[in-house]
């Protein structure tokens, strides 16, 4: 059974979110801050997504993407309202244009790192990637063997 997207989002105060359009596999919310501003975001699962095949995306990855520029705070605050309503998520992805440098930069504040350039049909992607601290927490004792 394939993991559904999630149909409500809490994000931290002062924002809100509010599902706009959703399906099964995808949604648009628009996500609302203190002050009144309004952006919006669509979310897919990237494995039926126009992600699909461009990299090896788990049954929970996410594909976030805003409708327009949005500040780093709006991709956090989506980010992290994401993977508490999924708490199978490994992977919340921006797929933005290799040449949108703000955009890139808005990402890496907002905690995304850049992962991969993908082609898909409509063109090359740059793939910038959030993964929960659980996904990337390593033991660096590389000598003992884990027991649990």
């Amino acid at each position: 059974m394939r993991a559904v997207i999630p149909r409500a989002l809490s994000p931290r105060a002062p924002w809100t979110a509010e599902l706009v359009d959703g399906g099964r596999r995808a949604a648009t919310f628009a996500l609302k801050d203190g002050s009144g501003a309004t952006y919006r975001v669509r979310i897919e699962r990237c494995v039926e997504g126009r992600l699909a095949d461009s990299y090896p995306a788990g049954a929970h990855d996410i594909e976030l993407a805003p409708e327009g520029p949005v500040p780093a705070e709006m991709i956090l605050v989506a980010t992290d309202a994401l993977v508490e309503a999924d708490p199978l998520c490994r992977r919340v992805v921006l797929a933005l244009d290799p040449e949108d440098i703000a955009a890139h930069e808005t990402a890496q504040r907002a905690g995304y790192r850049p992962g991969v350039e993908v082609d898909i049909r409509e063109g090359t992607l740059s793939l910038l990637v959030y993964e929960p601290a659980w996904v990337t927490q390593t033991d660096m004792d590389l000598d003992r063997v884990p027991t649990d």
